[in-house]
């Protein structure tokens, strides 16, 4: 289906919607006319859309449909269908840069959290090796205690003598 006749059928769709929403039956589910619909993410640039020539063959059944709804003639019903297709597209322009920045946003997060991540990574590992180090000086410096290069008949007497007792 080309992008053109995906607009015409999208906008006969609203048209028809619209219809729907001002009926009773439509109301009574529980639905509004006034509310917002939870728009699904666009998967194609709407910067890129072709407005359709509503004029042409391709389009006569939805011209009709309006002709058939109080539209006085074809070229009122081709206008319409500019009009709404011309609303609709600069909607959804507004909700594709609005997933721009969102996407910006959520990418923009991503880095900070996985530079955050990295960060604690190295912190985490800069302080194992302080501890290594740390446990290395204290072995060294505890071997080195124990080592003494004196003949233990050489050892400096203590510097307080023991107490004699009288007796």
């Amino acid at each position: 289906m080309s992008k053109r006749c995906g607009a015409a059928l999208f906008l006969f769709d609203l048209i028809a919607t619209k219809r729907c929403q001002q009926s009773p039956a439509f109301s009574s589910l529980g639905f509004s006319a006034h509310s917002t619909p939870v728009m699904a993410p666009l998967l194609d640039n709407p910067n890129d859309a072709i407005l359709p020539d509503f004029e042409t063959a391709e389009h006569a059944a939805a011209r009709l449909s309006l002709i058939n709804s109080g539209v006085a003639d074809d070229v009122q019903a081709a206008a319409i269908l500019t009009t709404l297709w011309t609303m609709s597209n600069t909607t959804a322009k507004q909700q594709w840069a609005e997933q721009l920045e969102e996407a910006a946003r959520a990418a923009e997060q991503a880095k900070l959290h996985a530079l955050a991540e990295q960060a604690e990574a190295q912190r985490l590992l800069d302080e194992e090796r302080d501890a290594a180090r740390k446990e290395e000086q204290v072995q060294v410096h505890s071997s080195e205690l124990g080592k003494s290069t004196l003949h233990p008949s050489h050892h400096p007497l203590p510097l307080r003598c023991p107490e004699i007792k009288s007796g």
